[in-house]
């Protein structure tokens, strides 16, 4: 009778072992199905990225690059962004150029990205300090070379903060000075 009981009970653990082991693979078997949904997922957007880079990366670099032309007056004619997200200005890394150029480059790239993703017209950009690293001469092609996208309809709404004492004579600038 002893015995019958014991082999009772471990038969009633291994019964409830053998449900907790089933309830694991089930468990185990949706989450196979969830990496594999993930996997074809991650493949797809993998595959989209390639494709949307294949496409935005020339149109960015020959807007950035046109941008940079005419912020600069020519000094910075070629801005190319990798597939790597690396950026590069007249074939070298961007860290090698002055604060006041790394500036231009990355306002030509940002400028150039609300372009190509909004089919040419930027609703409103705003710039803190943009002009802090950069002489009077390039902050005025800066300013001139925003002004030239406003009035050509590529950007709706422009707003610079500066501590600039001199304005920059716009034709369509509005200045606000805040005391």
């Amino acid at each position: 009778i002893k015995l019958s009981e014991q082999y009772d009970y471990h038969l009633a653990n291994y019964n409830l072992e053998i449900a907790r082991f089933d309830k694991r693979a089930e468990k185990i078997s949706e989450l196979e199905v969830k990496v594999e949904d993930h996997k074809l997922a991650i493949a797809g957007l993998k595959e989209t990225k390639k494709r949307i880079k294949s496409f935005l990366l020339p149109s960015l670099n020959k807007a950035a690059s046109a941008l940079a032309t005419m912020m600069t007056k020519g000094v910075i004619r070629n801005i190319e962004m990798g597939e790597d997200f690396s950026v590069k200005a007249e074939g070298k890394r961007v860290e090698l150029f002055s604060g006041s150029e790394q500036a231009v480059i990355n306002i030509a790239l940002r400028v150039a990205l609300g372009q190509v993703l909004n089919h040419k017209s930027f609703s409103v950009i705003i710039g803190d300090e943009l002009d802090a690293s950069m002489d009077a001469e390039r902050t005025a092609a800066l300013w001139k070379s925003l002004n030239l996208l406003i009035e050509n309809g590529g950007i709706e709404q422009l707003i610079l903060v500066s501590h600039a004492e001199e304005p920059v004579d716009l034709p369509n600038l509005s200045r606000i000075l805040f005391t």
